[in-house]
C-alpha cells in the first residue's frame, strides 16, 4: 500500500509471491525498492522454507535466491533482514546466539563478516524485523521475539523492540530496548472480526 503523509491509503495492490510466499519486507538498495520474502512448502510436512529477494517491479519482484547456508529447502530459513549501504547489500542472517551478517552480490555470497555478540533481552530470542534505518549516526532496527509461556491453546506472546547498531561492518549492536514497544497474544481477547482483519478495512 502507498500512503500519504496523513496515513491515508492512496494506492493498494497485491504482490504476487506464489503459492508459498509470505512475510514480505521492503528495503532499499542503491536507492531502488526491493522486496524480500519467505517461500515455504507449508502445509506439506515436514515443512521447509527459503528466503528470496528482488527488485520490486510492476508484475512482482524479480526473484533472486541467495546462496547462503541452508537456503535450499533442506531447512527452515526465515527472519533474514536485508539492507543496503552505498553500493553494498547486506543480510543479517541470524541474531542469536551471535549476530552474523553477510555481504551479497546477486545470488552469491561475497564474504562473512566477523561474528559479533548477539543482542539479548529478556523477552525471547531476537528475530527478523525491519531493515535498519539511519538514526543519529548509527542504524536503528526494529525486531520481534516471542515467549511460549501463555496458558491454553494460544501459548505464544510476541514482543517488538528496537536496537542500535554501528553503521559499518561488522555492525556491532550498541544498545537494545529495555522494554517492549508493543506486545500481544491470541489470549488478549480480540473478537473474531478483529482477528481476521475485517474491522477497519477500506470498504472500497
Amino acid at each position: 500500500a502507498q500512503l500519504d503523509f496523513d496515513g491515508k491509503v492512496i494506492h493498494n495492490e497485491k504482490i504476487a509471491l506464489g503459492a508459498g510466499g509470505e512475510d514480505p519486507k521492503l528495503f532499499k538498495y542503491r536507492n531502488i525498492v526491493n522486496l524480500s520474502w519467505v517461500e515455504s512448502t507449508f502445509p506439506n510436512q515436514p515443512w521447509r522454507s527459503v528466503v528470496r529477494y528482488g527488485v520490486l517491479e510492476e508484475k512482482g519482484p524479480r526473484m533472486i535466491n541467495p546462496e547462503l547456508p541452508g537456503n535450499d529447502f533442506s531447512t527452515i530459513q526465515k527472519n533474514w533482514v536485508f539492507f543496503g549501504i552505498g553500493t553494498s547489500l547486506y543480510c543479517i542472517y541470524q541474531c542469536h546466539p551471535e549476530q552474523v551478517t553477510y555481504c551479497l552480490q546477486g545470488a552469491g555470497m561475497v564474504s562473512k563478516y566477523t561474528v559479533t555478540p548477539g543482542p539479548r533481552w529478556p523477552y525471547g530470542q531476537i528475530r527478523g524485523g525491519s531493515a535498519p534505518v539511519p538514526f543519529e549516526g548509527n542504524l536503528l532496527r526494529f525486531f520481534h521475539s516471542g515467549l511460549d509461556n501463555e496458558f491454553g491453546q494460544f501459548y505464544r506472546r510476541y514482543f517488538m523492540g528496537a536496537y542500535l547498531m554501528r553503521p559499518e561492518p561488522p555492525f556491532e549492536v550498541l544498545a537494545v530496548s529495555e522494554r517492549p514497544i508493543v506486545f500481544g497474544s491470541e489470549v488478549d481477547g480480540l473478537k473474531k472480526a478483529e482477528k481476521d482483519g475485517s474491522i477497519g478495512q477500506d470498504e472500497s
